[in-house]
């Protein structure tokens, strides 16, 4: 789950990226299915990342624009604050 200005992001156990509206306290329109359980996500400006058990996805303005396939278990995923870059991290073999 993740705060951004006047949204809050979640990606659950139903392989979906949605959206809540803070001020109307209710989901949005924004449903992105994902290929695989998410274990990870963080946001910034309009881009999410999310790492699945599968794959990492990335979404824009709320269309999955890529995916990349791994060999390996992602467990966390981040940007870096400076630059669109992102950092991802596996539990199961140190990758």
């Amino acid at each position: 789950m993740k705060s951004v200005d006047s949204f809050v992001y979640t990606c659950g156990i139903d392989d979906s990226i949605k959206q809540i509206s803070v001020a109307s306290k209710s989901y949005t329109q924004v449903d992105i299915k994902l290929g695989s359980q998410p274990r990870s996500m963080d946001v910034k400006g309009d881009f999410i990342v999310v790492a699945s058990v599968k794959e990492l996805s990335v979404v824009q303005d709320g269309h999955k624009v890529s995916v990349l396939p791994v060999s390996y278990e992602p467990s966390c995923v981040s940007f870096d604050k400076d630059h669109l870059e992102v950092a991802v991290g596996g539990s199961v073999d140190n990758k």
